[in-house]
């Protein structure tokens, strides 16, 4: 930022006022202690009253100056750098609240309309970075074309959201869907489990550390989650992929539970029968 701006430029690069009447009278008044009427101010910054009368309104209405009334003509006087100081710093958090949640909007409609082509691997590929993880689960869920197997430690937590937010989509282009979460991550499923008892299937998953996501029979994604940064391998060796698909069936990975879940329909689900 450049420090040799003055106050009224300052003022206007914050975009926090309206026009530039508003911050020409508040540095009059800021440089100004003496408590000014409307004829002082038009005077000493050559704005026509029919300017200065609503940019006063809009300065004490965001209590930045104060009115005195009990005066003829009414006076007009800077509060204080502190008021002025909490009007940015509200201002700015209302701004970055709004970026944050454009954004949030932004990636969603990004991941939504996203069409991964499929990757061709090797045996084996890895995939280190968190963000790189988001995207290979995004690309595997996409491009399931018959059914996904998930099977998925607490630790998956950071995931979780990704997921869910795809298992609706998935089930409605006609895709089974297999998945055991561990009991921490359980709150909140009746918001994404359709009632389609056809095309899912639920189970307690009891793995410990890693996670698993098998697609087709064909890919297998494994997370080794770590408290830094989680750690990733792809592969299509079918001896992996044939050996992490079948611990659906295990119950060393997963438990069989009957879980019964009332719909938003008040209409109970058994999930798994």
């Amino acid at each position: 930022m450049n420090t040799k701006l003055s106050l009224l430029e300052l003022l206007n690069q914050t975009g926090y006022f309206q026009s530039i009447h508003e911050t020409r009278i508040l540095t009059h008044l800021i440089r100004n202690p003496l408590k000014d009427t409307v004829k002082d101010i038009c005077d000493e910054t050559g704005l026509p009253d029919s300017k200065v009368y609503p940019a006063l309104k809009l300065l004490v209405n965001l209590g930045l100056i104060l009115k005195e009334s009990n005066h003829r003509p009414s006076r007009y006087y800077f509060t204080n750098p502190r008021t002025l100081e909490e009007f940015m710093n509200n201002n700015y958090s209302k701004e970055l609240e709004n970026k944050k949640t454009g954004l949030s909007l932004l990636n969603q409609q990004v991941i939504n309309s996203w069409n991964p082509e499929e990757q061709e691997l090797g045996p084996v590929a890895y995939l280190y970075r968190d963000n790189s993880i988001f995207s290979e689960i995004l690309r595997i869920m996409k491009n399931t074309k018959v059914k996904i197997v998930l099977i998925l430690s607490e630790n998956f937590e950071p995931f979780i959201d990704t997921v869910i937010s795809e298992i609706p989509k998935l089930i409605s282009r006609g895709i089974k869907v297999e998945l055991a979460l561990p009991q921490s991550l359980t709150p909140g499923l009746e918001d994404f489990i359709s009632t389609s008892e056809k095309l899912l299937k639920f189970k307690t998953s009891i793995t410990q550390e890693n996670s698993y996501i098998v697609r087709d029979q064909k890919t297998m994604l494994s997370i080794t989650h770590r408290k830094q940064e989680s750690v990733a391998m792809l592969t299509d060796d079918q001896l992996l992929v044939e050996y992490i698909d079948s611990c659906w069936n295990n119950s060393n990975c997963c438990t069989q539970i009957n879980y019964q879940i009332e719909t938003k329909d008040a209409i109970d689900l058994e999930i798994l029968k």
